[in-house]
């Protein structure tokens, strides 16, 4: 009971999958407290200990790539209907092969300012898959297929968090697909794996975190070529494989300053684009503003690029991550979260090196 003698609504729960290395960071006691003074108990769920015997959850986030727990989980929501999963393992797994991650950009995205003032058009740049047993001859005639030159960056194809999955090598020269192809490149990168088409941006670009309703966009340094000899990890032949780009301080961060961050209707309208395509709420992607004069590299028309789309990707490095998590849980359990495939309108965004765009209510 309140002090008034009213009784005191229900806690809601929410339950939070993770793997263990994922959960320490995440689930840290300022996120549990945080959400523990807005009436949520945030339950870490053990997997492998029966869900019967941990729940019952109002909401229930995951990120584990098992069958069993696929399995588990889609036998306790049927005796638990009343439970929200975010989000659909269907809508996921696109998203954790670089394959399919960004076929949203099948057809390009078309984005008009406020009062009809400003257009842009967003695209993906050409990529292809190499496959395991692929030969040298069959990989550049995939490669002409495509339309695509060198420099290209070689991904795995795989990104669904197992070891190696954020890999990332620069082919110099066609001649690295062949190494590729055959086993000679770098130790611990072979095939299946994605090539896509390098686009020079300056050396940053915009990472866009994607909580439901909210947005956070941090400018980040970047991939620039040739690569700084203090950001490459292993070289052999034509291919140099580079440390994390997350991680590293390229010498060229700043030059896209010149060019502007991107128009706050862009970001929103893009966010809440691909948040309608994709049908899930929780995941960021990499934005970059192409520089000028690369035929054949862009896309004719094409004002900016999304080069990599993650699934509840690392929001605990955000500053205040522990308030957008809880702002999210609480749009979740108010019913102010629209479906992911709705459109959303937002009210603010700050132009800094860390922004946010605030939900309009």
């Amino acid at each position: 009971m309140t002090e008034d003698g009213r009784a005191e609504p229900p806690r809601r729960v929410v339950g939070i999958a993770l793997l263990p290395a994922k959960a320490k960071k995440h689930l840290g006691p300022k996120l549990i407290e945080t959400a523990a003074q807005m009436g949520i108990d945030i339950r870490p769920v053990h997997v492998g200990k029966p869900l019967k015997e941990q729940g019952p959850f109002d909401i229930l986030l995951h990120k584990i790539r098992r069958k069993e727990w696929e399995e588990e989980l889609a036998e306790y929501s049927k005796e638990h209907p009343h439970m929200r999963i975010v989000d659909s393992f269907d809508r996921i797994r696109p998203i954790m092969s670089r394959f399919s991650m960004l076929a949203p950009f099948d057809k390009d995205i078309s984005l008009t300012g406020p009062q009809g003032h400003g257009r842009v058009r967003v695209c993906a740049p050409q990529q292809i898959s190499i496959p395991e047993g692929c030969t040298r001859e069959q990989a550049r005639k995939l490669l002409g297929e495509a339309g695509m030159e060198a420099p290209l960056l070689a991904k795995p194809l795989w990104a669904d968090g197992r070891d190696g999955a954020h890999g990332l090598a620069v082919i110099h020269e066609v001649e690295g697909v062949e190494q590729l192809v055959s086993g000679e490149g770098p130790s611990g990168f072979g095939l299946p794996a994605m090539l896509q088409q390098y686009v020079e941006h300056g050396g940053c670009l915009f990472k866009v975190f994607v909580m439901g309703p909210i947005v956070v966009m941090v400018r980040r340094p970047s991939l620039h070529i040739p690569v700084p000899p203090e950001d490459v990890q292993d070289e052999a032949g034509f291919i140099q494989t580079i440390a994390r780009i997350s991680s590293f301080q390229s010498e060229m961060a700043g030059t896209a300053v010149l060019q502007g961050d991107p128009p706050q209707w862009v970001v929103q309208g893009l966010a809440q684009e691909l948040r309608r395509r994709l049908g899930l709420n929780l995941f960021n992607f990499d934005l970059l503003q192409p520089s000028p004069n690369q035929p054949g590299r862009v896309p004719d028309g094409a004002d900016y690029m999304v080069i990599d789309i993650n699934y509840f990707p690392g929001f605990e490095k955000l500053p205040n991550y522990e308030n957008l998590m809880v702002e999210f849980l609480t749009s979740l359990l108010q019913g102010k979260a629209e479906d992911p495939r709705a459109l959303k309108k937002f009210v603010s965004f700050s132009q800094k090196p860390l922004s946010r765009a605030a939900p309009s209510h």
